[in-house]
Protein backbone atom coordinates (compact mmCIF):
# COMPACT_ATOMS: atom_id res chain seq x y z
CA UNK A 1 0.00 0.00 0.00
CA UNK A 2 2.75 2.10 0.95
CA UNK A 3 4.81 2.03 -2.46
CA UNK A 4 1.78 2.43 -4.51
CA UNK A 5 1.02 5.56 -2.79
CA UNK A 6 4.64 6.38 -3.27
CA UNK A 7 4.97 5.39 -7.36
CA UNK A 8 1.42 8.01 -7.26
CA UNK A 9 3.59 10.69 -5.54
CA UNK A 10 6.52 10.36 -7.69
CA UNK A 11 3.97 10.65 -11.02
CA UNK A 12 2.82 13.74 -9.65
CA UNK A 13 6.31 15.38 -9.50
CA UNK A 14 6.87 14.17 -13.31
CA UNK A 15 3.67 16.09 -14.24
CA UNK A 16 4.34 19.12 -12.22
CA UNK A 17 7.82 18.86 -13.95
CA UNK A 18 6.27 18.74 -17.27
CA UNK A 19 4.19 21.67 -16.97
CA UNK A 20 6.91 23.82 -15.76
CA UNK A 21 9.23 22.90 -18.96
CA UNK A 22 6.40 24.13 -21.23
CA UNK A 23 7.30 20.80 -23.03
CA UNK A 24 3.40 20.96 -23.64
CA UNK A 25 3.82 23.45 -26.76
CA UNK A 26 6.10 20.25 -28.65
CA UNK A 27 2.50 18.80 -29.27
CA UNK A 28 1.48 21.88 -31.12
CA UNK A 29 5.10 22.46 -33.14
CA UNK A 30 4.95 21.95 -37.15
CA UNK A 31 7.84 22.01 -39.36
CA UNK A 32 7.60 24.59 -42.41
CA UNK A 33 6.96 22.40 -44.83
CA UNK A 34 3.74 21.04 -42.58
CA UNK A 35 2.93 25.06 -41.50
CA UNK A 36 2.55 25.67 -45.68
CA UNK A 37 0.29 22.18 -46.13
CA UNK A 38 -1.74 23.79 -43.54
CA UNK A 39 -1.89 26.83 -45.37
CA UNK A 40 -2.64 25.30 -48.55
CA UNK A 41 -5.55 23.18 -47.25
CA UNK A 42 -7.26 26.67 -45.85
CA UNK A 43 -6.61 28.42 -49.09
CA UNK A 44 -8.65 25.58 -50.73
CA UNK A 45 -11.29 25.33 -48.23
CA UNK A 46 -11.93 28.65 -48.69
CA UNK A 47 -11.93 28.59 -52.71
CA UNK A 48 -14.47 25.91 -52.34
CA UNK A 49 -16.73 27.35 -50.00
CA UNK A 50 -16.38 30.60 -51.60
CA UNK A 51 -17.35 28.49 -55.30
CA UNK A 52 -20.16 26.57 -53.84
CA UNK A 53 -21.90 29.48 -52.64
CA UNK A 54 -21.02 31.46 -56.14
CA UNK A 55 -22.29 28.31 -58.15
CA UNK A 56 -25.15 27.99 -55.89
CA UNK A 57 -26.41 31.29 -56.55
CA UNK A 58 -25.89 30.82 -60.48
CA UNK A 59 -27.98 27.62 -60.24
CA UNK A 60 -30.66 29.42 -58.67
CA UNK A 61 -30.42 32.31 -60.93
CA UNK A 62 -31.13 29.72 -64.35
CA UNK A 63 -33.80 28.36 -62.44
CA UNK A 64 -35.32 31.42 -62.18
CA UNK A 65 -34.68 32.00 -65.70
CA UNK A 66 -36.32 28.71 -66.70
CA UNK A 67 -39.05 28.89 -64.38
CA UNK A 68 -40.08 32.98 -65.50
CA UNK A 69 -39.91 31.22 -69.17
CA UNK A 70 -41.66 27.68 -68.27
CA UNK A 71 -44.11 30.47 -66.94
CA UNK A 72 -44.81 32.39 -69.84
CA UNK A 73 -44.94 28.66 -72.05
CA UNK A 74 -47.27 27.46 -69.90
CA UNK A 75 -49.64 30.84 -69.36
CA UNK A 76 -49.72 30.74 -73.07
CA UNK A 77 -50.35 26.87 -73.78
CA UNK A 78 -53.39 27.52 -70.73
CA UNK A 79 -54.75 30.64 -72.99
CA UNK A 80 -54.25 28.00 -76.16
CA UNK A 81 -56.56 25.51 -74.29
CA UNK A 82 -59.03 27.79 -72.94
CA UNK A 83 -59.17 29.40 -77.04
CA UNK A 84 -59.72 25.78 -78.40
CA UNK A 85 -62.35 25.01 -75.21
CA UNK A 86 -64.17 28.68 -76.17
CA UNK A 87 -64.18 27.16 -80.25
CA UNK A 88 -65.34 23.80 -79.41
CA UNK A 89 -68.03 25.17 -76.75
CA UNK A 90 -69.18 27.73 -79.97
CA UNK A 91 -68.71 24.47 -82.09
CA UNK A 92 -71.02 22.52 -80.17
CA UNK A 93 -74.68 22.07 -79.59
CA UNK A 94 -74.74 24.12 -76.70
CA UNK A 95 -73.32 27.30 -78.50
CA UNK A 96 -74.93 25.90 -81.94
CA UNK A 97 -78.85 25.77 -81.68
CA UNK A 98 -79.30 25.61 -85.31
CA UNK A 99 -76.84 22.87 -85.80
CA UNK A 100 -78.58 20.67 -82.70
CA UNK A 101 -82.08 21.13 -84.41
CA UNK A 102 -80.47 19.95 -87.90
CA UNK A 103 -78.56 17.24 -86.00
CA UNK A 104 -81.50 15.67 -84.28
CA UNK A 105 -83.68 16.22 -87.45
CA UNK A 106 -80.99 14.39 -89.41
CA UNK A 107 -81.21 11.18 -86.74
CA UNK A 108 -85.03 11.16 -87.21
CA UNK A 109 -84.89 10.07 -90.72
CA UNK A 110 -85.59 6.95 -92.44
CA UNK A 111 -84.81 6.70 -95.79
CA UNK A 112 -85.21 4.32 -98.49
CA UNK A 113 -85.06 4.69 -102.11
CA UNK A 114 -87.33 7.80 -103.65
CA UNK A 115 -87.97 10.14 -106.26
CA UNK A 116 -88.30 13.79 -104.94
CA UNK A 117 -90.36 15.10 -107.87
CA UNK A 118 -93.90 14.78 -106.99
CA UNK A 119 -93.44 12.44 -103.77
CA UNK A 120 -96.73 11.78 -101.84
CA UNK A 121 -96.65 13.45 -98.69
CA UNK A 122 -97.32 10.24 -96.90
CA UNK A 123 -94.09 8.90 -98.50
CA UNK A 124 -92.62 12.03 -97.31
CA UNK A 125 -93.71 11.14 -93.87
CA UNK A 126 -92.18 7.91 -94.20
CA UNK A 127 -88.69 9.40 -94.51
CA UNK A 128 -88.94 11.38 -91.87
CA UNK A 129 -89.56 14.99 -92.87
CA UNK A 130 -90.81 17.27 -90.63
CA UNK A 131 -94.73 19.03 -92.12
CA UNK A 132 -92.95 22.21 -92.49
CA UNK A 133 -89.97 20.60 -94.94
CA UNK A 134 -93.00 18.59 -96.43
CA UNK A 135 -94.92 22.25 -96.97
CA UNK A 136 -92.05 24.00 -98.64
CA UNK A 137 -91.62 20.81 -101.00
CA UNK A 138 -95.19 21.08 -102.16
CA UNK A 139 -95.15 24.88 -102.51
CA UNK A 140 -92.03 24.32 -104.89
CA UNK A 141 -93.66 22.16 -107.02
CA UNK A 142 -97.19 23.76 -107.01
CA UNK A 143 -95.02 27.08 -108.10
CA UNK A 144 -92.97 24.86 -111.12
CA UNK A 145 -90.26 23.74 -109.15
CA UNK A 146 -88.68 20.41 -110.36
CA UNK A 147 -85.85 18.57 -109.40
CA UNK A 148 -83.66 17.51 -112.09
CA UNK A 149 -80.37 17.19 -109.83
CA UNK A 150 -79.09 15.81 -106.36
CA UNK A 151 -77.80 18.89 -106.11
CA UNK A 152 -81.06 20.77 -106.63
CA UNK A 153 -82.74 18.90 -103.96
CA UNK A 154 -79.72 20.10 -101.78
CA UNK A 155 -81.14 23.78 -102.24
CA UNK A 156 -84.08 23.42 -100.22
CA UNK A 157 -83.27 25.79 -97.37
CA UNK A 158 -85.23 24.06 -95.06
CA UNK A 159 -82.75 20.68 -95.84
CA UNK A 160 -79.83 21.17 -93.61
CA UNK A 161 -76.46 20.05 -94.70
CA UNK A 162 -76.75 17.02 -92.28
CA UNK A 163 -80.09 15.78 -93.39
CA UNK A 164 -78.93 16.10 -97.13
CA UNK A 165 -75.83 13.96 -96.08
CA UNK A 166 -78.05 11.07 -94.77
CA UNK A 167 -80.41 11.48 -97.62
CA UNK A 168 -78.11 11.52 -100.55
CA UNK A 169 -77.71 8.32 -101.11
CA UNK A 170 -81.41 7.13 -101.41
CA UNK A 171 -82.27 10.19 -104.34
CA UNK A 172 -83.18 8.69 -107.47
CA UNK A 173 -84.14 11.04 -110.43
CA UNK A 174 -84.92 8.78 -113.69
CA UNK A 175 -83.12 10.06 -116.52
CA UNK A 176 -86.22 11.27 -118.01
CA UNK A 177 -86.28 14.15 -115.02
CA UNK A 178 -82.53 14.77 -115.44
CA UNK A 179 -82.09 14.84 -119.03
CA UNK A 180 -82.45 18.86 -119.29
CA UNK A 181 -79.67 19.17 -116.91
CA UNK A 182 -80.04 22.45 -115.83
CA UNK A 183 -83.16 24.72 -114.59
CA UNK A 184 -83.64 28.20 -115.67
CA UNK A 185 -82.32 30.94 -113.93
CA UNK A 186 -86.06 31.90 -112.63
CA UNK A 187 -86.06 28.29 -111.41
CA UNK A 188 -82.98 29.35 -108.75
CA UNK A 189 -85.56 32.02 -107.31
CA UNK A 190 -88.16 29.10 -106.28
CA UNK A 191 -85.32 26.95 -104.65
CA UNK A 192 -85.10 29.91 -101.77
CA UNK A 193 -88.51 30.64 -101.22
CA UNK A 194 -90.59 27.51 -101.05
CA UNK A 195 -92.95 27.64 -97.76
CA UNK A 196 -93.05 31.66 -97.59
CA UNK A 197 -93.85 34.63 -100.22
CA UNK A 198 -90.51 36.24 -101.92
CA UNK A 199 -89.41 39.04 -100.04
CA UNK A 200 -88.40 41.61 -102.74
CA UNK A 201 -84.65 42.36 -102.30
CA UNK A 202 -83.25 45.56 -104.26
CA UNK A 203 -79.56 44.41 -105.87
CA UNK A 204 -76.58 46.18 -103.17
CA UNK A 205 -79.57 46.69 -101.07
CA UNK A 206 -78.11 44.65 -97.62
CA UNK A 207 -75.35 46.11 -95.88
CA UNK A 208 -73.42 42.66 -95.11
CA UNK A 209 -72.15 43.94 -91.56
CA UNK A 210 -75.52 45.07 -90.47
CA UNK A 211 -77.54 42.70 -91.70
CA UNK A 212 -79.61 40.25 -89.47
CA UNK A 213 -80.43 36.89 -90.35
CA UNK A 214 -84.37 37.49 -91.03
CA UNK A 215 -82.20 40.00 -93.71
CA UNK A 216 -80.00 37.39 -95.07
CA UNK A 217 -82.78 34.57 -95.32
CA UNK A 218 -84.77 36.59 -97.73
CA UNK A 219 -81.88 35.96 -100.33
CA UNK A 220 -81.64 33.57 -102.93
CA UNK A 221 -80.29 30.20 -101.85
CA UNK A 222 -79.84 31.05 -98.29
CA UNK A 223 -81.46 29.57 -95.78
CA UNK A 224 -80.98 29.60 -91.69
CA UNK A 225 -77.96 27.63 -91.67
CA UNK A 226 -75.98 29.62 -94.20
CA UNK A 227 -77.12 33.01 -92.71
CA UNK A 228 -76.15 31.45 -89.29
CA UNK A 229 -72.46 30.72 -90.70
CA UNK A 230 -72.39 34.16 -92.14
CA UNK A 231 -72.98 36.54 -88.90
CA UNK A 232 -70.51 33.66 -87.43
CA UNK A 233 -67.97 34.49 -89.19
CA UNK A 234 -68.60 38.00 -89.53
CA UNK A 235 -68.54 38.15 -85.82
CA UNK A 236 -65.12 36.24 -86.44
CA UNK A 237 -63.57 38.45 -88.71
CA UNK A 238 -64.75 41.66 -87.02
CA UNK A 239 -66.91 42.41 -90.06
CA UNK A 240 -66.37 42.18 -94.29
CA UNK A 241 -63.65 44.59 -95.92
CA UNK A 242 -64.50 42.43 -99.21
CA UNK A 243 -67.07 40.83 -100.43
CA UNK A 244 -64.55 38.21 -101.74
CA UNK A 245 -64.40 36.90 -98.07
CA UNK A 246 -68.02 35.01 -98.69
CA UNK A 247 -65.47 32.02 -100.21
CA UNK A 248 -64.01 31.51 -97.20
CA UNK A 249 -67.16 30.37 -95.74
CA UNK A 250 -68.39 27.02 -95.72
CA UNK A 251 -71.59 25.95 -97.91
CA UNK A 252 -71.02 29.34 -99.51
CA UNK A 253 -70.42 27.26 -103.47
CA UNK A 254 -70.19 29.06 -106.07
CA UNK A 255 -73.84 29.63 -107.12
CA UNK A 256 -74.21 31.40 -103.76
CA UNK A 257 -71.47 33.63 -103.93
CA UNK A 258 -72.71 34.77 -107.27
CA UNK A 259 -76.26 35.46 -105.55
CA UNK A 260 -75.00 36.98 -103.09
CA UNK A 261 -72.60 39.52 -104.50
CA UNK A 262 -75.84 40.97 -106.52
CA UNK A 263 -77.79 41.55 -103.56
CA UNK A 264 -74.98 42.84 -100.77
CA UNK A 265 -72.61 45.83 -100.22
CA UNK A 266 -69.77 46.09 -97.88
CA UNK A 267 -69.89 49.11 -95.24
CA UNK A 268 -66.72 48.90 -93.54
CA UNK A 269 -67.72 51.94 -91.25
CA UNK A 270 -68.54 49.42 -88.36
CA UNK A 271 -65.11 47.24 -88.59
CA UNK A 272 -63.96 45.79 -85.13
CA UNK A 273 -60.04 46.30 -85.39
CA UNK A 274 -57.96 44.37 -83.91
CA UNK A 275 -55.91 45.54 -80.88
CA UNK A 276 -52.43 43.38 -81.61
CA UNK A 277 -50.97 44.86 -78.28
CA UNK A 278 -53.85 44.54 -76.05
CA UNK A 279 -55.57 41.26 -76.52
CA UNK A 280 -55.40 38.51 -74.74
CA UNK A 281 -54.04 35.32 -76.68
CA UNK A 282 -57.20 33.61 -76.69
CA UNK A 283 -58.52 36.74 -78.17
CA UNK A 284 -56.20 37.16 -80.48
CA UNK A 285 -56.18 33.22 -81.75
CA UNK A 286 -59.96 33.37 -82.15
CA UNK A 287 -59.44 35.82 -85.29
CA UNK A 288 -59.67 33.66 -88.41
CA UNK A 289 -56.32 35.02 -89.90
CA UNK A 290 -53.98 34.00 -87.37
CA UNK A 291 -53.17 30.61 -86.09
CA UNK A 292 -51.79 29.27 -82.67
CA UNK A 293 -47.67 29.79 -84.46
CA UNK A 294 -48.73 33.60 -84.62
CA UNK A 295 -50.41 34.27 -81.79
CA UNK A 296 -47.17 32.80 -79.53
CA UNK A 297 -44.93 34.68 -81.26
CA UNK A 298 -46.72 37.49 -80.74
CA UNK A 299 -47.29 37.33 -76.98
CA UNK A 300 -43.91 36.69 -76.75
CA UNK A 301 -42.29 39.46 -77.81
CA UNK A 302 -44.73 41.74 -76.02
CA UNK A 303 -43.58 40.29 -72.90
CA UNK A 304 -40.08 40.39 -73.62
CA UNK A 305 -39.41 43.60 -76.16
CA UNK A 306 -42.35 45.47 -75.67
CA UNK A 307 -45.44 46.47 -78.40
CA UNK A 308 -45.52 45.67 -81.73
CA UNK A 309 -45.53 49.27 -83.97
CA UNK A 310 -46.58 48.37 -87.72
CA UNK A 311 -47.60 45.94 -90.18
CA UNK A 312 -43.60 44.70 -91.28
CA UNK A 313 -42.92 44.17 -88.05
CA UNK A 314 -45.77 42.53 -87.41
CA UNK A 315 -44.97 40.45 -90.26
CA UNK A 316 -40.98 39.35 -89.06
CA UNK A 317 -42.31 38.75 -85.52
CA UNK A 318 -45.58 36.52 -86.42
CA UNK A 319 -43.83 34.85 -88.94
CA UNK A 320 -46.43 36.08 -91.45
CA UNK A 321 -46.47 35.87 -95.79
CA UNK A 322 -47.16 39.21 -97.56
CA UNK A 323 -50.70 37.80 -98.49
CA UNK A 324 -51.32 36.75 -94.61
CA UNK A 325 -50.05 40.11 -93.93
CA UNK A 326 -51.82 41.73 -96.69
CA UNK A 327 -55.39 40.22 -95.76
CA UNK A 328 -54.90 41.36 -92.10
CA UNK A 329 -53.95 44.84 -92.61
CA UNK A 330 -57.52 46.33 -93.11
CA UNK A 331 -58.24 45.10 -89.14
CA UNK A 332 -55.05 45.80 -87.54
CA UNK A 333 -54.68 48.11 -84.60
CA UNK A 334 -51.03 48.92 -82.95
CA UNK A 335 -52.08 51.22 -79.79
Amino acid sequence: MGLAFLGMADDLNHLVVFLRMDEWKDFFHFSRKEQLAIFFLLLLTALLLVFSLYNGRWVSWQLLQATASDSLFLKNEIELAEAKSFENQQNSSSFDPVQAIYSRGASALNPFPFNPNQLPIEEWKRIGLSDRQIKAIKNYEAKGGKFYTKEDFARLYNISPEEYAVLEPFIRIPPGDSASGRYPRSQKKLLSDQSEPAIQVERNSISINLADSAALEALPLIGPWTAHRILKYRNSLGGFVQIEQLREIKDIDENRYQLLSEYIRIDTGNISLLRINRLSFKELISHPYLDYEHVKKIINHRERRGFIRDGETLKTVAGLTDDELLKLTPYLNFD
